[in-house]
């Protein structure tokens, strides 16, 4: 089960690596093609979209792993006392992983939800602006 974790945590981990690889090559592209002309927003919004559901499957997958090698260590440490404290340790870890990656999920997941105005289109108010009957200010 252990090795099968590890196999799996290795397949998420050469996904990531994938998806950074096709990161770095469409930073690299869009930077040449800034010279020649601006990008499509919408086709890098779409992009970007299909990116961010590649990163939640991963991040996902990777906390379902990490709380498998927790559960898998507590049986070695329940089984192996002269080990017991090497493997709560690891398990503890590998639980704080888990954890760390479903916050990033829950975040991944607001920011989709909540369209956190990355994606949102920008909005030029001249300054001392009337806006929903308030002063939009500076």
């Amino acid at each position: 089960m252990a090795e099968s974790a590890s196999r799996a945590l290795a397949g998420i981990l050469q996904a990531l690596d994938r998806q950074q690889a096709e990161i770095d090559r469409a930073s690299a592209e869009g930077e040449r093609g800034l010279a020649a002309r601006p990008p499509d927003p919408s086709r890098l919004v779409k992009h970007a979209e299909e990116l961010r559901k590649q990163a939640l499957t991963a991040i996902e997958a990777l906390a379902r792993t990490e709380e498998e090698i927790a559960a898998i260590h507590e049986e070695l440490a329940a089984s192996r006392p002269d080990r017991r404290d090497e493997y709560r340790r690891t398990a503890e870890q590998a639980r704080q992983t888990a954890g760390k990656a479903r916050e990033v999920s829950r975040a991944l997941t607001d920011l989709h939800r909540t369209g956190s105005g990355a994606y949102r289109a920008a909005t030029v108010r001249p300054a001392g602006a009337v806006v929903n009957g308030g002063w939009a200010g500076r």
